[in-house]
């Protein structure tokens, strides 16, 4: 059914959820809403952290810090430093693919693709590949 979460997997799943919304809509894939430069804003990994509580902005410096000599991604270096546990870090990447996934929805509501009260049924409907 359902893959391991990868660090590397935001494109694998963003795409996987358009295929979802051309099946489920029945439109062109051209008519999905292409996000800004702006999509990510708030959703990072580590501004989902701070949001939660799982790290400080003190440990967030130091993650950054460390990122600047080791090629291992934000929250791989999290959980290396022992700020938070691989299973709080997967619901946390599960969380970010949600976000990213309502905030496009969002973007076809605006473009009166859909409409607002049918957000909820078309992410219940979606099965992500990566748990």
């Amino acid at each position: 059914c359902c893959q391991k979460m990868e660090f590397k997997d935001k494109s694998f799943s963003d795409e996987h959820f358009k295929d979802f919304l051309v099946k489920r809509l029945g439109i062109i894939r051209s008519e999905i809403p292409n996000p800004g430069v702006w999509f990510e804003t708030g959703e990072t990994y580590g501004a989902l952290s701070l949001k939660l509580d799982l790290l400080t902005t003190e440990k967030i410096d130091a993650i950054l810090k460390e990122q600047e000599n080791n090629d291992l991604k934000f929250g791989e270096l999290a959980i290396k430093l022992g700020f938070i546990k691989r299973e709080q870090s997967e619901k946390l990447l599960q969380f970010q693919f949600l976000h990213r996934n309502l905030a496009l929805v969002e973007m076809m509501v605006l473009n009166n693709q859909i409409k607002l009260e049918d957000i909820w049924t078309i992410l219940s409907e979606y099965t992500s590949p990566i748990q």
